[in-house]
């Protein structure tokens, strides 16, 4: 499929409570993935979510309340309450932490009117549209920024245009510590298959944006860093690729790179290029996207790589 090709009017069509309600009804029925799934089920849950809520509440706020009065005892001289406060105090914490999961569960679930008109645009292109996705299936390996934190894709799509694979995301990563160390991530990555491109080097360009990108080898896991604004596109590459790195940042994928306002790596045989998340119902980031696909359709891999 070329971009010439793709039908956008399902991004800005309006969507009636039927379709709404039929994309529900997918997602519980599992044709939308395990994540989309289980979220699905949360969602028509609700009632349900409020009794483990209130409960869940009720409890801790009962347990941290006994457990301040037997501290207070102990401490006063008043008697040997000090296993029974451990106990009161070690239940406050479980309850604590089942609040915390609870409202993880919870986070960001899918906007249904927002999916519905993904899934109609992914039906009318032969797209796959998945509303939410474990983050395990975002390539270049992603994972967790925060060990405390919690992550997911949005929005997945997977297309194939000029026979080269392709996929588009949003990978959120979540850190509900709080304070200072609080962070979260929402990044916007595309995907593009090369043939014969570098397995085990990585080529990358800072594109004049602040935005995270992978900053390691692909082996090691990816750290994420935030790279400060350029003037202009820098391109980086290990020593031994100077001579390979302008074959893949062809002039027109740097143009495409640019006006997306990505930044971008080859690695392990693909170019994946991050940026600020954007909405995912925008004609204009799509056109961008696949302007980038044909980009990296007219490079020409050197030979020994």
């Amino acid at each position: 499929m070329d971009a010439a090709d793709i039908d956008f009017r399902p991004l800005s069509a309006p969507v009636s409570r039927e379709t709404i309600r039929a994309a529900k009804v997918a997602a519980l029925a599992g044709e939308l993935g395990k994540s989309t799934q289980r979220q699905a089920k949360i969602d028509s849950g609700s009632c349900a979510l409020i009794i483990g809520f209130a409960c869940a509440g009720l409890g801790f706020v009962a347990m941290a309340t006994v457990s301040v009065v037997l501290w207070a005892h102990v401490a006063s001289g008043g008697g040997p309450a000090i296993f029974l406060s451990s106990v009161c105090t070690i239940a406050a914490l479980l309850l604590a932490y089942s609040l915390y999961r609870l409202f993880l569960n919870v986070y960001a679930p899918p906007q249904w009117a927002h999916a519905a008109r993904l899934l109609a645009f992914g039906r009318a292109n032969g797209f796959d549209v998945i509303p939410r996705a474990d983050a395990s299936r975002a390539p270049g390996q992603l994972r967790r920024h925060q060990n405390m934190g919690t992550s997911w894709v949005a929005d997945e799509v997977r297309w194939t245009q000029r026979g080269r694979a392709a996929r588009t995301g949003v990978y959120h990563s979540y850190d509900a510590r709080g304070g200072r160390g609080s962070s979260r991530a929402v990044i916007r990555y595309l995907s593009i298959d090369i043939d014969g491109g570098p397995q085990d080097r990585i080529f990358q360009m800072v594109a004049g944006i602040k935005a995270p990108i992978e900053q390691s080898h692909a082996a090691h896991g990816p750290k994420w860093v935030n790279v400060l604004p350029t003037k202009k596109p820098r391109l980086t590459c290990p020593p031994d690729g100077v001579s390979h790195v302008r074959a893949y940042f062809t002039d027109e994928v740097i143009e495409a790179l640019t006006r997306l306002r990505a930044n971008a790596h080859f690695v392990s045989g693909r170019l994946i290029a991050y940026r600020a998340a954007g909405d995912s119902l925008d004609p204009n980031l799509w056109k961008q996207m696949m302007s980038l696909v044909d980009a990296v359709d007219a490079i020409v891999p050197p030979q020994n790589v």
